[in-house]
């Protein structure tokens, strides 16, 4: 997947993505090499999964997901705004005009 699909960064986060014969997307959030404590591991994949259930009805189906969270200070909403940018950047996300049909 790192191979073959793209990957594209923002400052807390980096994702890669491959599209996929499936309907549904798949998705994995992991925290980056040395992150910290299990605690703060753990709190940082919830993050990333419900900012990932919050975006998921914008997002384009069909494509395997990989969302690297990098430490940091960072709270749910900035975690949002993070992945928000890195789908936007991957074009990834639906547009407006599809969606309303």
């Amino acid at each position: 997947m790192f191979r073959c699909g793209g990957t594209v960064r923002t400052q807390g986060m980096r994702l890669s993505y491959l599209a996929s014969e499936r309907e549904a997307n798949r998705i994995a959030v992991v925290p980056a090499r040395g992150f910290g404590t299990a605690v703060r591991r753990n709190l940082c994949r919830r993050h990333g999964k419900e900012a990932y259930r919050a975006l998921k009805t914008e997002i384009r189906s069909g494509y395997d997901l990989v969302v690297v969270c990098h430490p940091g200070e960072y709270s749910f909403a900035e975690r949002r705004n993070q992945l928000s940018r890195l789908l936007a950047k991957a074009c990834l996300l639906c547009d407006r005009s599809s969606k309303e049909m």
